[in-house]
């Protein structure tokens, strides 16, 4: 589960020749921000917050990196997030509070606060214009993987 960061060049190397990619289990979406485009391609996660961030992240890309850059990294918020304390108003606050949770935990498993001296960010805004621009022409699910894979099923 997860972490295809570190393997995502051996992963690529091996895909054959293709016109369509098709990422059932997105994720941090390592795969497919490392590979080149192809002419269609689709990402899928079934985590709503997951998808939610992407969506943010190709849409709303200036306005995520301003609301992560006024929030405070700190335990308490970090504890009030986790336990749902602080309530999103919008997609927007809650792709950035999935965001804070995944950047401020260790493994982003969000199950811990591990920020320390050596681990900290001064902010936790990101450049989002790479990510931006790969996602621009890719189409977004949120759907199982047994929807996509009969959904997208067809020979190239």
């Amino acid at each position: 589960m997860g972490g295809k960061n570190y393997l995502a060049k051996e992963i690529i190397a091996l895909m054959p020749e293709h016109k369509s990619y098709i990422e059932v289990f997105g994720g941090a979406l390592s795969v497919f921000y490392q590979k080149s485009a192809s002419k269609i391609e689709v990402i899928n996660d079934i985590n709503d917050e997951l998808i939610n961030l992407h969506l943010c992240i190709r849409n709303k890309p200036q306005s995520l990196a301003n609301v992560l850059n006024s929030m405070i990294i700190s335990r308490k918020i970090f504890h009030m997030l986790k336990n749902k304390e602080i309530k999103p108003r919008n997609d927007l606050e809650r792709a950035a509070f999935y965001f804070y949770l995944i950047s401020t935990s260790f493994g982003s498993s969000m199950g811990q606060f591990a920020m320390n001296k050596q681990r900290a960010p001064k902010r936790l805004c990101r450049d989002f214009s790479l990510h931006t621009k790969r996602l621009k022409n890719a189409s977004i699910e949120n759907k199982s993987f047994e929807y996509i894979l009969k959904e997208y099923d067809y020979n190239e």
